[in-house]
Protein backbone atom coordinates (compact mmCIF):
# COMPACT_ATOMS: atom_id res chain seq x y z
CA UNK A 1 0.00 0.00 0.00
CA UNK A 2 1.32 3.51 -0.84
CA UNK A 3 0.24 6.53 0.66
CA UNK A 4 0.10 9.23 -2.07
CA UNK A 5 -0.78 12.35 0.53
CA UNK A 6 1.34 12.22 3.41
CA UNK A 7 -1.73 13.60 5.94
CA UNK A 8 -3.53 10.61 5.00
CA UNK A 9 -0.95 8.08 5.90
CA UNK A 10 -1.40 9.98 10.10
CA UNK A 11 -4.98 9.59 9.90
CA UNK A 12 -5.40 6.50 12.51
CA UNK A 13 -7.42 3.40 11.33
CA UNK A 14 -7.80 0.46 12.89
CA UNK A 15 -10.26 -2.44 11.37
CA UNK A 16 -10.71 -6.21 11.65
CA UNK A 17 -12.13 -7.89 8.41
CA UNK A 18 -12.39 -11.60 8.22
CA UNK A 19 -14.42 -12.70 5.27
CA UNK A 20 -14.18 -9.46 2.86
CA UNK A 21 -12.52 -8.80 0.17
CA UNK A 22 -9.74 -6.12 0.06
CA UNK A 23 -12.07 -4.21 -2.33
CA UNK A 24 -14.55 -4.67 0.43
CA UNK A 25 -12.50 -3.61 2.99
CA UNK A 26 -11.38 -0.62 1.20
CA UNK A 27 -15.02 0.90 0.47
CA UNK A 28 -16.01 -0.23 4.17
CA UNK A 29 -12.51 2.05 5.32
CA UNK A 30 -13.98 5.37 3.18
CA UNK A 31 -16.92 5.08 4.76
CA UNK A 32 -15.12 6.84 8.11
CA UNK A 33 -12.21 8.64 6.15
CA UNK A 34 -12.04 10.60 3.12
CA UNK A 35 -9.89 8.92 0.62
CA UNK A 36 -9.96 7.33 -2.98
CA UNK A 37 -7.46 4.23 -3.96
CA UNK A 38 -6.31 2.99 -7.58
CA UNK A 39 -5.07 -0.08 -7.86
CA UNK A 40 -2.10 -1.24 -10.42
CA UNK A 41 -0.95 -5.05 -10.38
CA UNK A 42 0.25 -5.74 -6.61
CA UNK A 43 0.17 -1.77 -5.63
CA UNK A 44 -2.91 -0.09 -3.82
CA UNK A 45 -2.32 3.59 -3.89
CA UNK A 46 -4.51 5.61 -1.42
CA UNK A 47 -5.14 8.99 -2.44
CA UNK A 48 -7.05 11.77 -0.12
CA UNK A 49 -9.92 13.48 -1.40
CA UNK A 50 -11.86 16.43 -0.26
CA UNK A 51 -14.61 15.81 -2.29
CA UNK A 52 -16.93 13.82 -0.27
CA UNK A 53 -20.86 12.76 -0.70
CA UNK A 54 -22.97 13.71 2.20
CA UNK A 55 -25.44 11.30 2.21
CA UNK A 56 -29.25 12.67 3.51
CA UNK A 57 -31.39 11.51 6.10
Amino acid sequence: IVFADEKLKQEPLTATFKKETLQEALLALQLTTRFNYKTDNDTITLLKTKNYVKIKR
